[in-house]
């Protein structure tokens, strides 16, 4: 099915924010997730909740499909 969508001319720095954020893209993509994120103070991989100087570096898993049921 073929369906028309509108798509609304945004700012460039609307739309860097958007694509410039990790969490959105990984959930975008919906086959990305994001485990831990790298804390320059412990030096290591932590939870996001759970860090206090948080970096760009990531812990990643990429989600594969699965052969379908139906």
């Amino acid at each position: 099915m073929i369906q028309n969508v509108e798509i609304r001319a945004v700012s460039k720095d609307k739309a860097m924010m958007f694509l410039g954020n990790p969490y959105f893209i990984m959930g975008a993509t919906g086959h990305i997730a994001a485990l831990k994120v790298y804390d320059k103070i412990t030096g290591d991989f932590v939870y996001p909740s759970q860090g206090k100087s948080l970096t760009n570096k990531f812990y990643v898993a990429y989600l594969f499909g699965s052969k379908s049921v139906f």
